[in-house]
């Protein structure tokens, strides 16, 4: 990294999402995670550059001499289909370090255009090299990384004059175009003229010593990047030299016209209907054909991919080579078809050193060349003096751009471990969709003698667009020709997404977003009275699910989905993970109701890897539990330690604590006690808990609820000892205490995530509402609650604004302002409730 840029975030469900400011960072991003309480550290290194121009700039003639009129520069695709790209021409003239500079600018242009920008006549003769700086425009006020093309001029070599120009020239031929090359005569010598097409055999073309025009018609032997070069000759006594040459290039693209796929679906009858426009769709589990028709014998190499892939990356079945001017072999390493004699190699270098080491200076970017003059430009640097000081990177300095960071996709975060001696489980629910492949089919075919063949397949389960594209390739041709590319569309009237991670940590509990949609754009309103729900079906046994209040699946507002006049719905479910292994975890919709007669509208099965974590210990300790020995404690350094303390009132009784001495770093996963069998029946285990380390207000709430629970339930039993349960609750409401900011003033006050409040606007309501609700539950005293609960009043009348949008992260998920205002009054009601008998301010709370 140039510089650094310093984000801190919190993972919410192992997924964050925003925005980030990286226009001052390298091309490497270093995600660092760490594990809220334990400390726990991991990180990953991404390699992207935020700017990637995704665009290729190619001269037509990659020098300049002083009879170029114009410099010709192609905007080829390398990524993105579109875009406008912006470029400038910045004349490099003078001495090293008196470097005199010169703008021009050319107007916008697309992506795959030709741009033809006219030099200024003082450029031909005073500018040694010419800079090509090429962005592209991301959005209003980004641009993309900077391109750089070095055209050297190169008078007083054997380039040194302009003998060829293309008439409007395109950015691709096909087979049988034309192209109009207006030819310079010089001294009425004849010419050789040249095309070499990818380093394929060159093909001369007789020179008639008159015309002015030169006419090319394009043949089936060229394809790809093509160079048409001239050389004039001059004859002697012994040999014949070249007097002066030129070259410019130009791309052939062909194209098969009989070359084509046909996708048909297949129904149950064997019946076929073409596929030909979005609205003739499959559903998943169809069978569809494609059929290809080509030349007899040819090789067809056809792929089938999820059309979002290229919302990432636009991907070419087929690559160029990956220097386009490869007629000019500067070194043993670079292949090509020589056509200059070893004294013009050397007057062409020469050149090269004379223009690219005097010019260059802080202007060199380092940038990659796909042009081999570029970069020979920029290799004789070394020999130039002051080179250390030549790497000065180019930066933009604009907005931020949006970033996403997950830790479930494929850029993961998680230690991938294996998961040993784990099946995966089979599905029983044959309708349910469980096969999602980003790339459904990647095969070749060879057609038969009448040039026609077909292959069948089953659509996957993914509703999406399918992108299918072939390419052919016929005996005698020199490369694949490719295809219109074809698409796929899959639909459902109504279906549903479940975001699943495909890694998650044993006990790690997680809430995975579930999306219902609709494919028509008619209202639903009316359709069965537009009850649908969410059920989770046969949780395998070691995951656990929120699946409904009171035992009614189906019935809580979490599982229920309403598409009244819009297109979708998104609910959050919670889901925990007992043991390792690999589980299938099916979402099913249903009309109505949860239960297995309901009429099913939809279901997906994603399989989830369950791990121990990467840096998770297990330990354990045997402790002998005998009410007849003595106070003891044992003092050695161990993880787990014991200490058994008699009862002062009841000799029969020992108190044992059971602590884990553990760094501050971290954290206990999870504690299990097992009670001998042996023991006697006659004894009882009470179970207690003390944790010495800081808590966050959601563990003691949960601790001091269940406590209660238990203090209230001795209460109501005769002749039971509740000391120490009603220690263990006054020591939990001191603890819940210490996350307020109430004070015995009685003034309003509030409770948060992680410690006292700084001010009003840090309240959680959800917190404070819990709180006040097992304060007054315990009896707490008047002055402990009435502040918390003047809050909890307050707030009701904020429930009735428009704009109301109360921030729920520090408990639960749930975007939906509805739902949180449900969820809201529930709480804010049983807190009431729970302090009816409390006043507040001369104002009863008491209820019937």
């Amino acid at each position: 990294m140039n510089s650094s840029v310093f984000l801190r975030f919190h993972l919410t469900n192992g997924e964050w999402t925003g925005n980030a400011n990286l226009t001052d960072c390298g091309e490497k991003i270093l995600i660092e995670a760490r594990e809220s309480g334990s400390g726990l550290k991991q990180d990953y290194t991404i390699d992207w550059d935020l700017r990637k121009p995704k665009f290729e700039i190619i001269a037509l003639r990659p020098y300049f001499n002083s009879e170029t009129e114009q410099v010709q520069i192609l905007i080829e695709s390398a990524g993105i289909s579109t875009g406008i790209v912006n470029i400038e021409l910045v004349a490099l003239k003078g001495d090293l370090g008196k470097v005199d500079t010169t703008t021009l600018t050319a107007p916008a242009a697309n992506i795959d255009t030709i741009v033809n920008i006219p030099l200024p006549e003082s450029w031909k003769t005073n500018v040694k090299v010419i800079s090509v700086k090429a962005t592209r425009q991301i959005d209003e006020n980004d641009k993309s990384r900077v391109l750089t093309l070095y055209l050297p001029n190169l008078d007083k070599s054997v380039l040194s004059k302009t003998l060829l120009t293309i008439n409007n020239p395109k950015v691709n031929y096909v087979y049988n175009d034309v192209i109009d090359v207006k030819i310079t005569r010089v001294n009425n010598l004849l010419y050789k003229f040249l095309i070499v097409c990818s380093s394929n055999i060159p093909q001369w073309i007789e020179d008639d010593g008159n015309s002015t025009i030169l006419k090319i018609k394009i043949s089936q032997k060229m394809d790809g990047t093509c160079y048409l070069a001239a050389l004039m000759t001059e004859k002697t006594t012994t040999n014949s030299r070249n007097v002066f040459s030129d070259v410019i290039l130009f791309r052939v693209r062909n194209f098969c016209e009989s070359c084509n796929v046909q996708i048909n679906k297949i129904d149950s009858h064997g019946m076929r209907k073409p596929l030909a426009s979005p609205h003739d769709s499959v559903e998943p589990r169809d069978t569809v054909e494609l059929a290809f028709t080509g030349s007899p014998f040819s090789l067809v190499i056809y792929r089938v991919i999820d059309d979002r892939l290229n919302h990432i990356e636009n991907i070419n079945m087929a690559e160029e080579s990956e220097d386009y001017d490869y007629l000019f072999t500067f070194s043993k390493k670079t292949s090509g078809i020589n056509i200059f004699s070893d004294g013009d190699w050397k007057g062409i270098t020469d050149r090269i050193i004379d223009a690219c080491c005097e010019n260059l200076g802080s202007f060199f970017d380092g940038s990659d060349q796909k042009s081999r003059i570029s970069k020979e430009c920029l290799n004789k640097l070394n020999g130039c003096p002051s080179i250390d000081q030549l790497n000065a990177p180019l930066r933009v300095r604009n907005g931020g751009l949006p970033i996403t960071v997950s830790t479930h996709q494929r850029k993961t975060l998680l230690v991938e471990q294996r998961v040993d001696d784990v099946s995966v489980p089979q599905e029983e629910n044959k309708n349910s969709r469980k096969i999602f492949p980003e790339t459904w089919l990647f095969d070749s075919i060879i057609l038969p003698s009448n040039g026609s063949g077909t292959i069948t397949a089953e659509v996957p389960d993914s509703i999406t667009t399918w992108e299918v594209g072939s390419q052919f390739w016929a005996k005698g041709k020199l490369s694949l020709y490719r295809a219109k590319t074809e698409r796929i569309y899959t639909k459902k009237s109504i279906f549903l997404e479940f975001d699943l991670p495909k890694h998650v940590y044993v006990n790690e509990i997680i809430s995975p977003l579930i999306t219902v949609a609709t494919s028509s754009s008619q209202n639903q309103k009316g359709s069965r009275d537009n009850k649908m729900v969410l059920c989770l079906s046969k949780l395998p046994r070691h995951v656990c699910g929120d699946q409904g209040v009171d035992g009614k699946k189906g019935e809580a507002y979490y599982n229920r989905i309403d598409l009244t006049g819009k297109q979708s719905d998104a609910k959050y479910v919670m889901l925990n993970f007992l043991t390792a292994g690999a589980f299938n975890v099916t979402v099913t919709l249903q009309w109505h109701s949860c239960e297995s007669n309901a009429e099913l509208i939809d279901a997906v099965t994603r399989l989830v890897v369950v791990q121990k974590r990467p840096d998770t210990r297990t330990y354990e300790e045997a402790h002998t539990i005998n009410p007849e020995k003595e106070s003891s404690a044992n003092m050695d350094r161990t993880i787990i330690t014991f200490s058994d303390k008699k009862s002062a009132t009841e000799p029969d009784t020992m108190h044992t604590l059971i602590r884990s001495d553990l760094e501050d770093s971290d954290t206990v996963y999870s504690f299990k006690l097992t009670i001998s069998e042996f023991l006697q029946p006659e004894r009882k285990i009470v179970r207690e808990y003390e944790d010495r380390m800081p808590r966050t207000l959601t563990s003691v709430i949960k601790d001091f609820a269940s406590t209660l629970y238990d203090f209230k339930t001795i209460s109501l039993e005769k002749n039971e000892d509740k000391t120490e349960l009603k220690q263990r609750v006054n020591s939990l409401e001191n603890r819940l205490m210490g996350f307020s900011d109430c004070s015995s003033d009685g003034k309003p006050c509030g409770y948060n995530f992680f410690g006292p409040p700084v001010d009003s606007k840090s309240y959680s309501i959800l917190l404070t509402a819990i709180a006040t609700s097992l304060l007054c539950s315990a009896d707490a005293e008047k002055s402990r609650v009435n502040g918390s609960l003047q809050t909890v009043m307050k707030y009701i009348p904020r429930l009735n604004d428009t704009d109301f949008n109360a921030d729920l992260s520090d408990i639960i998920d749930i975007e939906n302002v509805e739902d949180k205002k449900f969820i809201i009054v529930s709480f804010l009601f049983r807190a009431i409730k729970d302090c009816r008998n409390y006043t507040m301010n001369s104002i009863s709370l008491r209820t019937r």
